[in-house]
Parts: structure tokens; C-alpha cells; sequence
């Protein structure tokens, strides 16, 4: 190969790539520092920092995480941010798909939404305890994970079986029905784990309002808070019911929120923008 593109983290990719002894130019995208596995991660370190400046270019997803990650610290000076993008042309809704979103409403109402893997560190025990606070409104939860039990019984321990609908793993067309359906999408992240948060651009590309949390990550940057959602304390469930109650209160607030979502997708989280943003990246590391 003439260049080398890793995704970190990645110890085990990091580690053959420093044991081959290539001196083939490599570049990298930084998803996320190592959050959870702080013992591991302190024994990997020292490799970690090694592979580090063998980089010609390191790429965060996002200027906040740069800012925010010690581990990219002392090497700021060879990072350029690219954000991660999408095929927003994949979120367009034709017939069948603007249908199935009446169908839902007609079900649901106006429903919040939330599509992704149920990992401890999304944040929907909070969530759910806001939805106690939204009496009149459905939640629907579009995903797997080992979370998905113990959130049913939260459910259930809360009242709220009758109005909170886990739906397992949707495809991709059932998921842009939702996202035309729902009146905001919520994200509750709680942890550094979420770096970036991709769902909220899918919600954007829909012209879905946002509910996001005030994380030290992407997550607030993609989500401008009064231009295509709102922003919300990490683990704060009245914060996140009272987001949530403003926007389906306010219905040109709403409106507003969707259309800027929309435009802001367009303008700096496409796959072509971060394609054209990568291709660069890899002539210079050439």
C-alpha cells in the first residue's frame, strides 16, 4: 500500500502497524479516546503515544473533542478535524416512506424518538425517568443492546409500558418513517463515550428537532443549541423533559429547529464534504 488510513481506537491495528516496522505513510481518524477501560488504557499508553507520532496526520471528528482529549494534546499540532458524514440523499423521503411516517403519527402522536445500540453511557434510564414528566407523549426506541432489558423494566416499574415502544433494530427505510414521524429525536448521552453522535445528523436530514446533552465531545457540536435542537446538562431528566415539552409546545420554534437542522446537515456533515475533506488529508500525507 502507498498509505495506510487506521481508526482509533484500535490497539491491536496500532500495535502490528508499530511491529511491522513499515515505514509506509499512515494517517488516522480519532473517534474516541479510550473512556472505559481506564487500567488498560494506562498500560497502553506509552504504545498508544508511539503510534501517535507516526502519524502524519491525525483526524478528531470534531473540534470540541480536540480540545477536550488529553490524549490528543501533545499532539495538536499534526491534527486536522473531519467530521464523520453522511449520504444525506439516503434520508430523502418519498411516498411509501412519508406514509408509513403518518401511520406512525396517526399511532403515536407526537412521539419523541431514539435510534441507536442501548449502551450504558446513551443515557435513556434518564430518559425514561424525564418521560414521567411528558404524561401525554409516546416514546418510541428503535435498537438492540445488553441495556434493552433492564430498560423495559425501568419501563414497567415507571407506568409507562403503555406509552414507551421498543421497537428492537429497525432497516434503514423503517428508520427515516420514524424519523418523519417523531416530533423530536433525543439523544441523552451521559458519557464521554458518545464522541460524536451520527443519529442526530440522520434527525437533521429529516428536519427532526434535537435534544442533545452538553457533553465534552462532538455531540453539542453537531446539535447547535437553538438553531437545530436544544442542549441540555448531561444525566439531568427534568432538563430533558423540559427541552422536550418546549419544542412540541412551540410549534414554529419546532419548525425553525427542523429547517436548521436541515441546512446544517447539508452544509458540513455530507459524505461528500468528508470525502473531498479526507482526499486532501491523504495528499498531503503523501
Amino acid at each position: 500500500a502507498d498509505l495506510f488510513h487506521f481508526h482509533l481506537p484500535h490497539p491491536t491495528g496500532e500495535v502490528a502497524f508499530l511491529l511491522s516496522r513499515l515505514k509506509t505513510p499512515a494517517v488516522a481518524t480519532y473517534h474516541s479516546d479510550i473512556v472505559r477501560q481506564r487500567r488498560a488504557g494506562a498500560l497502553y499508553g506509552p504504545v498508544q503515544r508511539r503510534f501517535l507520532r507516526r502519524m502524519k496526520v491525525i483526524m478528531p471528528t470534531s473540534q470540541r473533542y480536540l480540545e477536550t482529549s488529553k490524549t490528543l494534546e501533545p499532539f495538536a499540532g499534526r491534527c486536522r478535524v473531519v467530521p464523520l458524514g453522511l449520504p444525506l440523499e439516503d434520508y430523502e423521503q418519498g411516498e411509501e416512506t412519508r406514509t408509513q411516517s403518518e401511520l406512525y403519527r396517526r399511532q403515536w402522536g407526537k412521539f419523541v424518538l431514539f435510534i441507536g445500540v442501548l449502551r450504558p453511557y446513551k443515557g435513556l434510564t434518564y430518559l425514561l425517568s424525564a418521560m414521567a414528566e411528558l404524561p401525554d407523549t409516546h416514546l418510541v426506541i428503535a435498537g438492540e443492546g445488553k441495556e434493552s432489558e433492564e430498560l423495559k423494566r425501568q419501563a414497567a416499574r415507571s407506568g409507562l409500558t403503555g406509552r414507551v415502544h421498543f421497537l428492537g433494530r429497525v432497516d434503514h427505510p423503517t428508520a427515516v418513517a420514524l424519523f418523519g414521524g417523531a416530533s423530536v429525536f433525543c439523544l441523552p448521552a451521559h458519557q464521554r463515550s458518545e464522541a460524536f453522535g451520527l443519529c442526530q445528523i440522520e434527525a437533521m436530514a429529516c428536519g427532526l428537532p434535537v435534544v442533545s446533552t452538553d457533553l465534552p465531545t462532538g455531540v453539542p457540536e453537531v446539535n447547535r443549541d437553538g438553531v437545530t435542537g436544544l442542549i441540555v446538562p448531561p444525566a439531568d431528566a427534568a432538563a430533558l423533559a423540559g427541552a422536550i415539552r418546549r419544542i412540541l409546545a412551540e410549534k414554529d420554534f419546532a419548525k425553525n429547529l427542523g429547517a436548521g437542522g436541515r441546512k446544517r446537515a447539508g452544509q458540513l456533515y455530507s459524505a461528500g464534504r468528508m470525502a473531498d475533506n479526507i482526499i486532501s488529508v491523504y495528499r498531503k500525507a503523501l
